[in-house]
């Protein structure tokens, strides 16, 4: 069975961790970021570059060992905004996936904003047209506080297969820190079992 190396699962930085708009829910003509995500588990290392650009409403977002190793995916979505002092940003999409995988995968992601509280989730169904057995449903979720203007701390979690082990739902905690236009976050995830495994997460806003 193939082995989906989903990030955001971490993201997701889910990527995600570092949506389109972090910390303010605007939607410019282009706004194009990029997330580099090194995982390390007892048995791999490996890295997962997505990169979110968005044009006016409209948004793309190529990835690369995501949904599984060696496997590439491209999804296109519509970005829909709104709130002042709750703010939210949704987006759902729909990708073609090639590579060890070969599949489509319609999706959603949730970027919330409230005074110092951010939440972010992003859940994808890949549809494998190889093998059914393979198809999957994938989840991951990211609640952080923002500690100052340079720090926030937060916990994620979901369900993905990014490594076998015994746990159904990944949990952890984060930590990260950010300067102008760079962030970088870092999970650890099932602490204190044998199941436990880190990422970093580093992102930069063009």
């Amino acid at each position: 069975m193939a082995k989906p190396f989903a990030a955001l699962l971490l993201l997701p930085v889910s990527i995600a961790v570092f949506s389109q708009t972090s910390d303010s829910v605007k939607v410019k003509n282009w706004d194009v970021s990029a997330v580099a995500l090194s995982v390390l588990t007892p048995d791999d290392f490996f890295i997962v570059p997505v990169v979110y650009a968005n044009y006016k409403r409209w948004h793309f977002e190529p990835r690369y060992n995501y949904e599984s190793l060696k496997t590439f995916s491209l999804f296109a979505g519509y970005n829909i905004v709104g709130g002042k002092k709750f703010q939210y940003l949704l987006t759902p999409m729909l990708a073609g996936v090639v590579g060890r995988i070969d599949g489509i995968a319609p999706g959603l992601e949730a970027d919330l904003a409230y005074g110092r509280f951010r939440f972010y989730t992003e859940m994808e169904y890949l549809f494998d047209l190889n093998s059914s057995a393979d198809s999957y449903y994938y989840a991951w979720s990211h609640f952080r506080f923002v500690i100052n203007n340079w720090m926030s701390a937060g916990i994620a979690g979901g369900r993905n297969r990014v490594y076998q082990n015994d746990v159904k739902v990944q949990r952890g905690v984060s930590l990260g820190f950010s300067k102008k236009k760079l962030s970088i976050t870092g999970f650890y995830y099932n602490p204190f079992t044998s199941d436990n495994y880190g990422a970093l997460g580093v992102f930069m806003r063009f």
